[in-house]
């Protein structure tokens, strides 16, 4: 699921890692850019989601509504190295 989200997205290693399912904007297909100092000191812009995404990201997330998207063994958010 990793590959396929940074495959979609077009998100960074770090941006992808800190995502949490709050971050995710089901209903209108994105996801909001909470990136504060983008290239250039810009905010960023929320990025798409396609329809296969979205319905990949819901079997994945399962009965899950809050918290990181991607979780280590121990339930915590992953670390770079694992991801």
């Amino acid at each position: 699921m990793v590959i396929r989200c940074l495959y979609a997205t077009a998100l960074r290693n770090f941006e992808l890692r800190d995502l949490k399912i709050e971050d995710f904007d089901f209903k209108n297909l994105r996801i909001i850019n909470k990136v504060k100092d983008g290239k250039g000191g810009k905010k960023g812009d929320d990025f798409r989601i396609t329809k296969q995404l979205l319905a990949d990201l819901r079997d994945f997330l399962g009965e899950r509504k809050s918290g990181w998207l991607f979780l280590s063994e121990q339930g915590n958010q992953i670390s770079e190295r694992t991801l």
